[in-house]
């Protein structure tokens, strides 16, 4: 509940269990759900208009990058999956920060990623969230981000054109 909320990103059942069923067997994605989850859930009951995340949820937030930083991206479509859910949800967490700098630090490095996964993969139904997906939730996130940034955003956003010409691997109709 706290992906679409913070993120204002549309459809996110599939890429939810998906995510969640990666949580239960990598720790990267486990601690940004559970960094994630704890600071919706301090946002939701603070009344304070200064609001900052708790210890907790930076301690799974550290935890987080600790795991991510010991994994190779490059090895496997699992690894690239890791990387790029917890870049989504660290920008998630960051917009819930209203840490848009930040926000947009791990968008960008989420769609190197992609392009990295995209251009890699011959066979991209091997990655448990469909790269297509992705890019669209990374996108997403990113108007979200240009929208409620401030005016010392220089640019319309952190997407080049060739980023956002990606053709899908296949089409599911033809409309």
């Amino acid at each position: 509940e706290s992906v679409p909320l913070s993120c204002g990103t549309l459809s996110l059942n599939p890429w939810t269990k998906s995510v969640l069923r990666l949580a239960e067997h990598e720790s990267a994605i486990k601690h940004a759900v559970v960094a994630l989850g704890s600071l919706h859930d301090h946002y939701l009951n603070s009344s304070d208009s200064r609001f900052q995340p708790t210890d907790f949820a930076m301690s799974h937030y550290s935890r987080a990058i600790q795991h991510i930083i010991q994994l190779n991206i490059c090895s496997s479509a699992r690894a690239a999956d890791v990387a790029l859910c917890t870049s989504f949800l660290f920008a998630c967490f960051e917009i819930l920060s209203s840490h848009f700098h930040s926000s947009l630090n791990h968008i960008q490095s989420g769609i190197k990623i992609l392009e990295d996964a995209h251009s890699r993969d011959p066979a991209p139904g091997q990655h448990a969230v469909p790269l297509d997906d992705m890019k669209t939730m990374f996108v997403d996130v990113d108007t979200q981000v240009m929208a409620l940034g401030d005016v010392t955003f220089h640019t319309s956003s952190t997407l080049t054109p060739r980023q956002l010409a990606w053709q899908p691997h296949h089409y599911n109709t033809l409309e």
